[in-house]
């Protein structure tokens, strides 16, 4: 009996250290257990963030990219403005320089009259030239001396002509003889 008794109490411990491991293993396979759920709802969380950041540097991507498009189409536009611009300029610059070329023609040729006429539009394209502008003033003096309607304009054009540093002496001619006619004395 002895026997029989040491065999069931080593049975029981054995059961029971059996039943005792099987528990810790239970335990310790539940914490693992929770751990994992515990991962997994960190992953679908870091998941669903890092969706949402995607859909957010998507969006800022799309309106990057359409604001990219829109300064494309401006730049694209001021492009070709400027390039119809330059186109414009050279054909008004080639324009000018044929009437430069023409009204030098007729000032030589003493065709006052016209030669004026055209330096008059040179003027609204090169206001500061100042060779332009003293043939233009020459012209309209010899196209009539003696018309007093245009004397004050001859004046003016003299008056800046001076100014601007211009000291041909024809501008001193030509004032001196309108102030004659006016009848007025020239300080020399």
């Amino acid at each position: 009996m002895k026997i029989k008794n040491v065999f069931i109490i080593t049975l029981f411990f054995i059961n029971f250290s059996t039943l005792l491991l099987t528990g810790i293993v239970i335990l310790k396979l539940i914490k693992t257990e929770n751990k994992i759920n515990l991962l997994t709802v960190q992953i679908a969380e870091n998941n669903r963030n890092i969706v949402l950041e995607l859909d957010d540097i998507q969006k800022r991507s799309n309106t990057q990219f359409t604001e990219t498009k829109k300064m494309k189409k401006t730049y694209d536009d001021l492009l070709a403005e400027q390039k119809k611009k330059t186109v414009d300029t050279i054909v008004t610059d080639t324009a000018v320089s044929k009437m430069i070329e023409e009204a030098d023609f007729l000032y030589r040729n003493k065709n006052f009259s016209k030669s004026y006429k055209l330096y008059c539009d040179i003027l609204s394209f090169h206001s500061e030239d100042n060779d332009i502008r003293f043939k233009k003033m020459v012209s309209l003096y010899y196209m009539n001396p003696m018309d007093s309607s245009k004397y004050a304009e001859i004046l003016r054009d003299c008056e800046l002509l001076r100014h601007n540093g211009k000291s041909d002496p024809k501008i001193y001619e030509i004032e001196k003889e309108i102030i004659t006619e006016k009848g007025g004395t020239v300080e020399e």
